[in-house]
């Protein structure tokens, strides 16, 4: 079995939204080695029971960038993302940043503005279900991804 090449995150999810997350990523990321706990060629920052977690909200959206799990649309966007053993994040519109805050999500000002946390496993699951549904649309809002 070979060494795995996978495509840099910082390429693979290069819609502009995402740079200053992937800068953040990026300063914990360190490099895999073909372990079993590797995601996409990164060492795993993520306890594998919540990277199943959050790829239960959309197996189809499902990646990783720098060992974090995300989720991101067809555009490259990312709008969710888990870390450590209970952390799950998602990107939402100012429109709903105090539904939000009232459903009992806290600001993640270190994603980046618009970034909110959730404890994955005291939130109900159909709640963070729905706050990926409202991540995912408004991704889809943002934009195409930008080609160079």
């Amino acid at each position: 079995m070979g060494i795995v090449t996978a495509v840099e995150p910082s390429e693979r999810y290069a819609h502009p939204r995402n740079a200053a997350l992937l800068k953040v990523l990026r300063k914990s990321g360190v490099k895999g080695r073909g372990e079993a706990y590797d995601m996409d060629g990164w060492q795993l920052h993520t306890h594998p029971d919540l990277c199943d977690h959050l790829q239960s909200f959309n197996r189809l959206c499902f990646g990783g960038a720098y060992g974090i799990p995300v989720l991101a649309n067809d555009a490259g966007v990312i709008f969710a993302l888990a870390q450590g053993t209970s952390y799950i994040a998602f990107l939402l519109p100012d429109s709903k940043w105090e539904d939000a805050r009232a459903a009992g999500a806290f600001d993640s000002p270190h994603l980046g503005e618009g970034w909110f946390g959730f404890e994955a496993w005291s939130t109900h699951k159909d709640i963070l279900m729905e706050w990926s549904r409202a991540a995912h649309g408004y991704a889809n809002t943002i934009g195409k991804r930008k080609t160079s």
